[in-house]
């Protein structure tokens, strides 16, 4: 069964403030400005996402929550801790988790887990995922627990600086 993936991170955060922690850092001023773009590109190319799972950290949420307000819909959202600073390792096991009747899922977390998983997924030889940059890849698996032993294929790319 085909499934879509769709891998995302976040938008551009600010360290304006040294004495914030990393987890809690927001976005900047670039990063809130580049979501109405992503937004609509996701909108207009990406398949409809029936999950999501994102880093609880103050950017990412920002992130997510800023894509539902400019209409990217998402049937699930839920949060988890475990993909603050996720290796790939843990973000297949994060996907790995979800319900056989999900066809389409979205993770969003933070480099370099989300530049490793990519390209571990999809053996590519280089990938840098860039703030607010968001791949979609479609694997042939009968279940997301399958996400272990598959590879998929890297549909598109898209960052805000290259639209």
């Amino acid at each position: 069964m085909k499934r879509y993936l769709i891998i995302l991170r976040h938008a551009k955060s600010d360290w304006g403030d040294v004495n914030l922690n990393d987890f809690d850092r927001p976005l900047n001023s670039r990063g809130k400005r580049d979501i109405p773009l992503m937004a609509s590109y996701i909108i207009q190319h990406y398949p409809t996402i029936d999950m999501a799972i994102v880093s609880d950290s103050v950017r990412t949420t920002e992130t997510i929550e800023g894509l539902r307000k400019y209409g990217v819909s998402i049937s699930e959202l839920s949060f988890s801790h475990s993909l603050y600073l996720a290796s790939a390792e843990t973000i297949a096991s994060s996907l790995s988790t979800i319900d056989a009747s999900i066809e389409s899922a979205l993770i969003c977390a933070h480099n370099p887990g989300v530049s490793e998983f990519v390209q571990s997924l999809c053996t590519l030889d280089f990938f840098d995922m860039p703030t607010l940059g968001s791949v979609l890849i479609e694997i042939d698996i009968a279940q997301w627990s399958d996400i272990f032993s598959s590879k998929g294929s890297l549909i598109r790319f898209d960052y805000p600086k290259k639209k």
